[in-house]
């Protein structure tokens, strides 16, 4: 799973705008800098408190088109209450055929990235409901060599990351499958290293 991670501090004025940039499907992660042992939170989107979000970090494990907006944190600290600078996240879809199905809620195996890889590469995939999913890797014989997932799956978006060199995967060329009982799609994926 690839993190990104933003970090705000407290703004001296609010048109002190960063800007963040995450792939859909990846990992979001904003920290709060420079709070001490006594201060609280609390995360806004787009001038609306986030109910719960009350840490130092506001964590979104699978980005989404719905994680789009300008982010900020209330700290109530010894020094009182402060806002931080403004996080205006923006929620890329990778360009592939087919890729707006995934975006609409469809199922769709997304291509691995990076491709080729060396010695560590993702795999990501979206469901449009909870269902039985299996995700595999063969090599280029097509014998099954890597049980990647094998389970119920929620609906949204999924992603892993895979080492190579820990599932000694030599170079050459593989193939990756998804299999639901209503999808199965295969890609390629090369190994240089």
């Amino acid at each position: 799973m690839i993190s990104t991670i933003a970090t705000i501090s407290i703004a001296r004025s609010y048109n002190e705008a960063k800007y963040k940039t995450v792939q859909i499907g990846d990992e979001l992660k904003m920290v709060c800098n420079n709070l001490n042992d006594i201060a609280t939170v609390q995360w806004f989107k787009d001038g609306v408190a986030i109910t719960g979000e009350t840490s130092d970090k506001l964590i979104f494990r699978n980005a989404n088109l719905s994680h789009e907006g300008t982010y900020w944190a209330v700290v109530d600290g010894v020094c009182g209450i402060t806002r931080t600078n403004d996080m205006v996240v923006q929620v890329e879809v990778p360009f592939q055929p087919g890729v707006e199905t995934a975006v609409a809620g469809g199922d769709f195996l997304f291509q691995s990235e990076p491709n080729p890889a060396s010695d560590r590469f993702r795999i990501k995939f979206n469901l449009s409901k909870t269902t039985h999913a299996r995700l595999t890797l063969n090599d280029a014989r097509g014998k099954e060599i890597v049980v990647i997932y094998d389970n119920i799956a929620g609906s949204g978006f999924h992603n892993f990351e895979i080492n190579a060199i820990e599932k000694k995967l030599s170079n050459g060329v593989y193939f990756f499958t998804l299999i639901t009982p209503d999808y199965q799609e295969t890609k390629s994926l090369l190994i240089m290293k």
